[in-house]
């Protein structure tokens, strides 16, 4: 059995502890998960009610006993667990240049890539070495920001159903059921080959996409005239031709 639990038993324990280490002063949002009834070198399980949340530092301490059983099961109050409204992170993440996909769309060496009027939804800013970073906000109904990144530094409330930041720093996801959405941030290294890899795979599936779009199609509009064209012109389009050209004209972000 792999020590990493489903999905379902992550989402639980993160809830629990207020998507924050338990321990008093800490608080950090980069979380393991500790087996402590029973420990997992005398049964391996993944039990949510015998585990429990920590960061990297503190479930040192707990293998080796730092606390007992009661306290490390006090730890899953969430009534006990949020030591400020808001959780806070950092992406240690800093190059001369940043290509960024978004929505099944690359950037590069683009200042804004989404925003709302003239407020900026997604932007990038430069530090005093002249390295790109990232910003983002995301709003809620009374336009308030539920998470701002800033310069590589992140702010999410948390009121919000998950936050997802495994420790190695380098990806963060936010789902929020308020505002039926799932925001995901994440950095790798990338070369020229690992961009085309990762464009053709972005193709392909926009192409499976397509064939499920054009399955689910009633048999007469399955081709149909160009709204481009007058009726009389006798110009048609087939449905796979339309919907390269609406992916190519209508960018979608994320």
């Amino acid at each position: 059995m792999n020590r990493t639990p489903p999905d379902e038993v992550r989402r639980r324990l993160r809830s629990e502890v207020g998507f924050g280490c338990p321990v008093e002063g800490c608080d950090s949002p980069y979380l393991t998960w500790h087996h402590f009834d029973p420990p997992w070198a005398e049964r391996e399980h993944h039990d949510p009610d015998g585990m429990v949340a920590m960061c990297v530092e503190h479930h040192g301490k707990a293998d080796q006993g730092a606390w007992t059983k009661d306290q490390l099961r006090a730890f899953k109050d969430p009534g006990q667990n949020h030591a400020a409204d808001r959780v806070r992170g950092q992406f240690h993440w800093k190059r001369e240049r940043l290509v960024l996909l978004a929505g099944g769309n690359w950037w590069s060496r683009c200042g804004v890539l989404l925003q709302c009027g003239p407020i900026p939804i997604i932007w990038l800013s430069r530090d005093e070495n002249g390295y790109e970073l990232l910003n983002l906000d995301l709003y809620d109904e009374r336009w308030l920001p539920r998470l701002q990144l800033r310069d590589g530094d992140w702010i999410v409330d948390r009121n919000v159903e998950d936050l997802e930041c495994p420790p190695r720093k380098a990806s963060l996801t936010v789902r929020t059921a308020s505002l039926g959405a799932e925001l995901s941030v994440s950095f790798q290294r990338a070369d020229s080959d690992r961009i085309k890899s990762v464009a053709t795979e972005i193709a392909q599936e926009g192409d499976r996409e397509m064939e499920r779009w054009l399955e689910r199609m009633p048999d007469h509009m399955r081709s149909y005239r160009g709204a481009a064209h007058p009726p009389s012109s006798g110009v048609t389009r087939s449905p796979k031709r339309c919907w390269k050209e609406f992916r190519r004209r209508i960018p979608r972000c994320a």
